[in-house]
């Protein structure tokens, strides 16, 4: 038997959890799917894809092949956070795999990630308008007790502040109803309270 082509999960332009193989399949001759340790269910399509001679010791995708994420999610432990958009049909999740999606309610769609440091244990998103905000943000609670405030839109990869009181895993985060104070529940066995606009300048 001999080597004709090797695909590189590497030089795919997404932002997969893993590229790690699990599972792949043909489909009309023309298709690939691909099952990733990270969740995700990879498509190929290319008219080549069954003609494996045709790239005989090749190792670069084929210029006109396609390439689509059509499913992905958490993939480690358990999913432990969970927040609702204020004012968007959006929700976000994050859990063991330190990873953080903003999801579309309607499409069900991942529309952005972000990876943590740390396993995430809870969130909570601020009110719309809480001291001129345009978009809320979003709080993250740890399982090594810091809590993170980031963009609640994941919009980019800056942290807003970072909460280092707790000394355990977070367990719960909530916002006060007009958005001026964050309350914290700790496993440290004690409740800590900010005050919004002094913990996020």
């Amino acid at each position: 038997m001999t080597l004709c082509k090797v695909f590189r999960l590497e030089d795919v332009e997404f932002d997969l959890s893993s590229v790690s193989i699990r599972s792949v399949c043909t489909m009309n001759g023309d298709e690939l799917l691909i099952g990733t340790g990270g969740s995700e269910i990879i498509e190929v399509k290319s008219a080549a894809v069954g003609d494996f001679s045709a790239f005989e010791g090749a190792i670069d995708w084929p210029k006109d092949i396609s390439v689509n994420v059509i499913s992905e999610g958490h993939c480690t432990g358990g999913v432990w956070g969970l927040a609702v958009h204020p004012g968007k049909n959006e929700f976000v999740s994050a859990g063991d795999d330190r990873v953080l999606r903003l999801w579309n309610t309607t499409s069900k769609d991942c529309l952005s990630k972000r990876t943590l440091e740390w396993k995430c244990r809870a969130l909570a998103y601020s009110p719309l308008g809480s001291w001129n905000q345009d978009q809320p943000h979003l709080a993250c609670g740890m399982n090594n007790g810091k809590v993170i405030v980031v963009d609640g839109g994941l919009r980019n990869d800056h942290v807003l502040a970072e909460l280092t009181q707790p000394t355990q895993w977070i367990q719960e985060i909530c916002y006060t109803f007009e958005g001026s104070s964050m309350v914290v529940g700790s496993h440290d066995n004690c409740i800590y309270v900010y005050d919004v606009q002094n913990a996020y300048s």
